[in-house]
């Protein structure tokens, strides 16, 4: 069966992956596909069309380099990590309808790409969120959302792309937005988490088919709040029984809510404010796969 990579860029231009962990975890994953019994195959939205694989890539270990081929081939699995755009959702929901193996259907990714959707769903466990589609909404986001320190993010994206963390007054600076965004309560992670000597930083905790996988600690680079490895953040695996005992008391709720949706791949990521309560940061469909220096082993392995 044919275990399905959906990759931006276009693979008759580069076949492969011009970075190098990204080489190395996907590589990984195709020879542990292998022994699974699954032919692992990149391709680009461009040549997936209804449900059917016209261009692709498969790796070859002997050369280690992802070889082009073309073909028509019927996805059984697929993982489409392609960029969650404006112009790409009809293309997503059309191959969610039209392969069952489609991980992580259209439904789920914008429970997860829509950061407002996300807090609408989980508000019990997330930081107060407020939308924001002009700086004319400024002053009431700020009579709802309050602290010396507030935190803005697009209201879609990944990687902690756009993400800025300011005070009221360099906020209500802003003039416009070139994006709709969402304005958050400040979490205090500087204390980072209970039986962690580590300051200042958060918990990812990875899930498949709502059963955890595994967990890893997130802190950021010197001279930065934000701890998205795209950003130059460090990672450390731990043991999912080292994992806070208030964590796995609000992903239980979380993965209840998503039982209703099948072939589920996703992360929950969490801070605890002042070292006292875990709070969702963020819930992701995308999460990153690639091998990194600080692991003995892959972010999530097929």
């Amino acid at each position: 069966m044919n275990f399905t990579l959906i990759y931006g860029g276009d693979i008759r231009k580069n076949p492969g992956f011009t970075d190098k962990k990204a080489h190395k975890g996907y590589s990984r994953m195709a020879l542990t596909a292998q022994e699974y019994g699954f032919r692992m195959i990149k391709t680009s939205p461009q040549y997936v069309k209804k449900g059917v694989v016209t261009r692709y890539a498969i790796y070859n270990e002997a050369k280690d380099k992802w070889i082009k081929k073309r073909g028509k081939i019927r996805p059984g699995f697929i993982l489409d990590k392609s960029r969650t755009v404006t112009e790409s959702l009809a293309f997503k929901k059309e191959l969610s309808f039209l392969c069952p193996g489609y991980i992580n259907t259209m439904q789920m990714k914008l429970v997860c790409w829509d950061k407002m959707m996300t807090y609408l769903c989980f508000p019990e466990f997330m930081a107060k969120t407020y939308l924001l589609r002009h700086a004319s909404e400024i002053d009431n986001a700020l009579s709802v959302i309050k602290g010396k320190r507030v935190v803005l993010k697009p209201l879609s994206g990944q990687g902690g792309e756009g993400v800025e963390i300011l005070s009221p007054s360099a906020l209500r600076a802003k003039t416009s937005f070139k994006r709709p965004m969402i304005l958050q309560s400040f979490i205090n992670g500087s204390k980072g988490l209970p039986g962690f000597k580590h300051s200042s930083h958060d918990l990812r905790v990875v899930y498949v088919d709502n059963k955890p996988v595994q967990a890893y600690m997130r802190w950021p680079a010197k001279g930065k709040l934000v701890s998205n490895m795209t950003l130059g953040g460090i990672a450390e695996k731990i043991d999912l029984d080292d994992v806070p005992k208030g964590v796995w008391e609000i992903t239980k709720q979380v993965t209840k809510r998503f039982e209703s949706f099948p072939l589920t791949f996703y992360s929950i990521d969490f801070m605890y404010h002042n070292r006292r309560k875990p709070v969702i940061v963020e819930i992701n469909s995308n999460p990153g796969l690639l091998v990194h220096d600080h692991f003995s082993e892959p972010v999530y392995e097929l």
